[in-house]
């Protein structure tokens, strides 16, 4: 990328000086200036626009049409007209190839450095493992420590359990409230459920609308306690709302479910526990 951005401004200025040397010859020449120089000021910033959008070789090619009609007028004037060659002529035989070729690169360099910087950002979406709305970590991290957690249980013949969390009516809400006050109302819901869990324990937001607990050394009896936490503080959330005489009403659904042998992977822990909140009815 550094050399990209060197070479940006090497082009940049090299195409800033021959567009003041351009003006500047014009300027101190214009009294011998005719207006075919002024139409071929104009098309040399038709090159550079054309080389900028179409590259190197689209500026190259705009160039040599228009220097092989302008070179063939200056031969008809010189030889038929019996004109003098202006040394103004070379300037524009030589500054139009140039412009079209230093835009066509400098347009080849932006590209490259747009190219690199939306490879960046990709990869920065696939590294990243925290919401930045909530704080919580994403779907891929929750996979992630899903397997090491698996992995643990299966070695040392210890505990999991893992609970799910879905906000009931997501996108009616989200349609009454908006998609700002919903998304400071999913930072409330997390804050809920990470004062209803221990330090130790991991908490992710899968989706939108739905939630989790990864809980290591806590078994099914220990994931009903938490449930029932998470549930006083969603209630206690209610009655906020409702203070702030807004007609909402937020309901949670809870699945708990514990990591037994027979549960092969984690993609099946998961859906065993999404199955659970089909029976979570208040």
């Amino acid at each position: 990328m550094n050399k990209e951005a060197k070479n940006i401004d090497i082009f940049f200025l090299m195409l800033f000086l021959i567009v003041f040397l351009t003006t500047s010859f014009l300027y101190f020449n214009f009294a011998k200036s005719t207006l075919l120089d002024f139409i071929m000021l104009t098309l040399i910033f038709l090159v550079v626009i054309i080389a900028y959008f179409k590259g190197v070789v689209g500026g190259l090619l705009s160039s040599i049409v228009i220097i092989f009609f302008y070179a063939s007028y200056i031969l008809y004037s010189s030889i038929i007209l019996g004109k003098t060659v202006e040394i103004l002529t070379y300037f524009w035989m030589i500054s139009i190839p140039l412009s079209g070729f230093i835009a066509g690169k400098l347009s080849v360099n932006i590209n490259e450095m747009q190219s690199i910087n939306n490879k960046l950002r990709m990869q920065y979406k696939e590294l990243i493992t925290i919401d930045k709305n909530t704080g919580l970590s994403n779907l891929k991290a929750f996979y992630m420590d899903l397997d090491r957690a698996i992995s643990r249980v299966k070695r040392h013949d210890t505990t999991l359990s893992l609970m799910i969390i879905k906000v009931n009516y997501f996108q009616q809400l989200n349609s009454l409230l908006g998609e700002s006050k919903m998304t400071v109302l999913m930072k409330e819901i997390s804050k809920c459920v990470m004062d209803s869990t221990r330090n130790e324990d991991i908490r992710y937001k899968l989706s939108k609308d739905t939630l989790a607990i990864l809980m290591e050394d806590t078994d099914i009896r220990g994931a009903e306690v938490v449930k029932e936490r998470i549930k006083e503080k969603a209630r206690e959330l209610n009655l906020q709302e409702k203070e702030k005489s807004r007609s909402i009403n937020i309901e949670v659904k809870i699945g708990a479910h514990q990591y037994n042998k027979s549960i092969e992977n984690s993609f099946q822990f998961k859906e065993l526990t999404e199955r659970e909140l089909e029976y979570d009815v208040d």
